[in-house]
C-alpha cells in the first residue's frame, strides 16, 4: 500500500516540475524576445531571464533526484549554480 502511495506522489511531483518548467520556459522565452527587441530597455532583465533559468534548471535537477538518476542530478545541480552564479554578476552588473 505504501509503494503505491509513493508511486502516486512521485508521479504527481513530476506532474508539478513539469508545469512548473513549461511556465518557467514560456517566461524565459517572453524574456528573452524582449530583451532583443530592445536592449537598451530592457537591460535590467537580463539577469531576472538567468534567474528564472536557475529555477527551471533546479527543478529539473530536484526531478532527477526523485528520479534517481545521480548523473543527470548532479549536472543539472552544476549548471544551476553556474546559472546563479551569472546571475549574481548580472545583478552586480546592471543594478549596481
Amino acid at each position: 500500500m505504501n509503494i503505491r502511495r509513493n508511486i502516486k506522489l512521485l508521479r504527481k511531483t513530476c506532474f508539478v516540475l513539469d508545469i512548473a518548467n513549461f511556465v518557467l520556459g514560456i517566461v524565459i522565452i517572453v524574456l528573452g524576445i524582449m530583451i532583443l527587441i530592445n536592449v537598451h530597455a530592457f537591460i535590467k532583465l537580463f539577469p531576472i531571464l538567468f534567474l528564472f533559468a536557475f529555477f527551471m534548471n533546479l527543478s529539473l535537477s530536484f526531478k532527477h533526484y526523485l528520479n534517481n538518476n545521480k548523473a543527470k542530478y548532479i549536472t543539472m545541480l552544476t549548471i544551476s549554480s553556474l546559472l546563479l552564479i551569472i546571475t549574481l554578476v548580472g545583478f552586480v552588473a546592471t543594478w549596481g
